[in-house]
């Protein structure tokens, strides 16, 4: 059996940044505001936790408490903009059909994943979904230490008191420099 760590955002899914800009331009129009963010500027906020990209848009105001809200004001932009890559579902349910695990991590909200993964019609293939934001920042890591330390104990110890087996490999598939750093330093971790 291998396990798969899926990255969410901009690997099994396409248009996240076009949600998360219509959330927070509708935030921002409900506070009285000008709607001024764009899906270019998003997309160069990637890794961040939402707080920190919050900051930009909302300097005043307290980004924990206004990042709940925009998750759930995101959720209602996901059938509009957002879409699974092409045949990300399927590769899933053969991998499955094979016997492996998939997993999604994320450096992003676990509620808010969650949320998009079930509208889109994703949540179901997989066996588990693992965010930072849920996790990894309570422990004081980073997102790339956050998705070794999943790697590991999914991937691996999880995988074995499930499955009384160990995983004969790990993959990772994702779209950035962190999601690669992150297999690193899991290697380097074993």
């Amino acid at each position: 059996m291998d396990v798969y760590f899926w990255d969410f955002h901009g690997t099994l899914e396409t248009g996240s940044e076009e949600v998360l800009a219509a959330a927070i331009n509708e935030m921002r129009i409900r506070m009285g505001m000008l709607p001024d963010c764009t899906p270019e500027e998003i997309q160069g906020f990637y890794g961040p936790p939402l707080p920190e990209i919050l900051k930009r848009y909302f300097p005043e105001h307290e980004t924990d408490r206004l990042a709940r809200e925009v998750n759930r004001i995101s959720v209602t932009f996901v059938p509009r903009f957002m879409r699974l890559t092409e045949g990300a579902v399927d590769t899933i349910r053969t991998l499955r059909g094979k016997g492996h695990r998939n997993y999604v991590v994320s450096s992003a909200d676990g509620e808010d994943v969650c949320s998009q993964l079930e509208a889109l019609g994703a949540y179901s293939v997989l066996d588990g979904v693992q965010t930072f934001l849920s996790q990894g920042s309570k422990n004081g890591e980073n997102s790339e230490e956050f998705k070794a330390n999943v790697m590991l104990s999914e991937g691996i110890l999880a995988t074995q008191r499930r499955y009384s087996t160990l995983p004969k490999r790990l993959f990772m598939i994702g779209d950035t420099e962190s999601d690669m750093q992150s297999c690193v330093l899991a290697k380097e971790m074993v």
